[in-house]
C-alpha cells in the first residue's frame, strides 16, 4: 500500500506559531542587532578614549 502524498504548507499557515516566526522573529532579531551595535559603539569610545587623568 502506498500513501498518498500530503501537500505542502507553508510555515506561515500553520497559524499563531508561523506568523510569530516569519513575521515577528525576523524583525525583534533585526531591532536588537541594530541596538546592540548602537550600544556598543556608545559605549566602546568610553573605554578606549583616554581620559587625560591620572
Amino acid at each position: 500500500m502506498t500513501v498518498p502524498p500530503q501537500p505542502l504548507t507553508l510555515a506561515a499557515e500553520t497559524g499563531a506559531g508561523g506568523i510569530l516566526l516569519w513575521v515577528v522573529l525576523p524583525y525583534v532579531s533585526l531591532a536588537i542587532f541594530v541596538l546592540g551595535h548602537v550600544w556598543r559603539y556608545r559605549t566602546s569610545f568610553a573605554v578606549l578614549r583616554p581620559s587625560g587623568r591620572g
